[in-house]
């Protein structure tokens, strides 16, 4: 009889594969396969974290599809799933739940209830001393380029850069200079701080291109 955990794992790793393709009936087999496995972990806390890492999959899932109501249902079932945990042994996935309800939220037009839930994420990230903002400080740019805020916005792009920067998220840094010089063309400011983003962008895509062709 095989090891659960390694089952449990294998289903994981192959719905990431599956959903990067856009192969997304395969992605929820397999997610649903690493649900369903996970029942079975001895370790009860390992099995808990585990339920809970197949529900985020299954909500990361929809998302990529635009299905909201799914993506609430799977967020509903995250929260009751963190009640097995102190705060302390979740914070991270709890910092996380905030900032996909506030993704939800904005892609809903409920600009004011996005920006509580990111609030929150920012506080308990603070709190626990955990230095990754750049996802929360995106969204309040995103917020902010919604109500036509273009310095604000573009404050909220840098802070996030910056950040991604410091922690070596390429690729989300690579995202984000491309973000920052589109907005930037689009609104007509800054055009050549617009070109400099266009060239860093340029430099992270060749570098991480040539980088996965070596993998």
């Amino acid at each position: 009889r095989k090891e659960t955990i390694p089952q449990v794992e294998s289903h994981r790793l192959k719905g990431r594969v599956y959903g990067n393709q856009q192969l997304y009936s395969l992605a929820k087999v397999e997610f649903e396969n690493q649900l369903l496995l996970s029942e079975n972990i001895q370790d009860l806390k390992k099995k808990e974290l585990s339920i809970l890492w197949a529900y985020q999959n299954l909500e990361h899932l929809y998302s990529l599809q635009g299905l909201n109501d799914s993506v609430e249902v799977y967020q509903d079932l995250q929260e009751e799933q963190l009640q097995h945990f102190e705060e302390q042994e979740a914070f991270y996935n709890i910092s996380t739940l905030c900032s996909s309800k506030a993704r939800l939220y904005f892609n809903r037009g409920e600009f004011d209830n996005a920006k509580v839930e990111i609030q929150k994420s920012i506080d308990i990230l603070e709190k626990y001393n955990i230095p990754y903002r750049y996802a929360n400080l995106q969204m309040l740019g995103d917020l902010e380029a919604s109500k036509g805020n273009i310095d604000k916005a573009i404050s909220y792009y840098d802070e996030a850069l910056e950040n991604s920067l410091f922690l070596n998220a390429t690729y989300t840094s690579r995202d984000l200079h491309k973000k920052l010089s589109n907005y930037m063309l689009n609104n007509d400011t800054l055009i050549d701080k617009a070109r400099q983003h266009r060239r860093e962008y340029g430099i992270l895509n060749d570098s991480l291109e040539s980088h996965n062709r070596m993998v």
